[in-house]
């Protein structure tokens, strides 16, 4: 243990409190950098204030709080920052299932979809595609917005083996089949999956900014998303 800790040692405990204060004022003297050093110290210390020209103990106690303060009102707002922001997520998720619900047939509820998908969640591209086979009819919906089965398997259904939303990067000929001529614009994109019994489809959606979709970020909202949609739609479709 070296000196300073020793001091230190015997500066707060209790079975030391007979140590000459010639001692103490030496140490302190010769070490000057000691409450620098042991800032906890300083919080313990109950010392009276003195005036003067040069900082007070108390006036550093005083900062060192003032600095804690700051430091957790500063995660504080940021938790709060959080908090609003999954808030506004939230209702905006929930007022366009209601916009969707109000309508009457599917491709009236896909504009919708597509629309407000990019205004509410400021994205610069949307695609909605629905996947169909034999078995799967697909009533007042033009043929824009479906893609069969095997064309999606050989293009996009690797993208969506899971319920999971997927970010990053789609490869070009993806990239062209969903946004057409739009792909020389998009940096990132997301698929998010929709599966409700016998819907199948995906929301895509594509942004100029690289980093606005990562492999990294939280797909939670993204996957309600998902699943809030496809219950939607699954009404709408025959």
């Amino acid at each position: 243990m070296t000196q300073t800790e020793q001091t230190a040692t015997s500066l707060t405990t209790p079975d030391q409190a007979d140590l000459p204060e010639e001692e103490i004022v030496r140490f302190l003297t010769n070490n000057v950098n000691f409450f620098q050093q042991h800032p906890d110290v300083l919080e313990t210390l109950n010392i009276p204030h003195e005036k003067g020209s040069a900082i007070s103990l108390v006036e550093r106690q005083i900062n060192l709080l003032r600095e804690k303060n700051q430091s957790l009102e500063a995660q504080l707002n940021s938790l709060i920052s959080v908090a609003h922001e999954n808030n506004n997520t939230q209702q905006q998720i929930h007022q366009l299932v209601i916009d969707v619900l109000a309508t009457q047939d599917a491709e009236s509820a896909l504009h919708i979809l597509t629309d407000k998908l990019g205004q509410e969640f400021d994205v610069d591209h949307v695609a909605v595609r629905l996947f169909a086979d034999k078995v799967y009819t697909l009533d007042h919906i033009d043929q824009a917005w479906v893609l069969t089965s095997q064309s999606a398997r050989e293009t996009l259904d690797d993208f969506t083996p899971s319920n999971e939303p997927l970010c990053g990067r789609l490869k070009t000929s993806q990239l062209k089949r969903l946004f057409g001529d739009k792909v020389d614009s998009i940096a990132s994109s997301v698929i998010i999956p929709l599966r409700k019994k016998t819907l199948h489809g995906i929301i895509a959606f594509g942004s100029a900014d690289e980093h606005r979709f990562n492999p990294g970020m939280d797909t939670l909202y993204l996957k309600r998303l998902g699943e809030l949609t496809a219950a939607a739609l699954l009404r709408l479709i025959s």
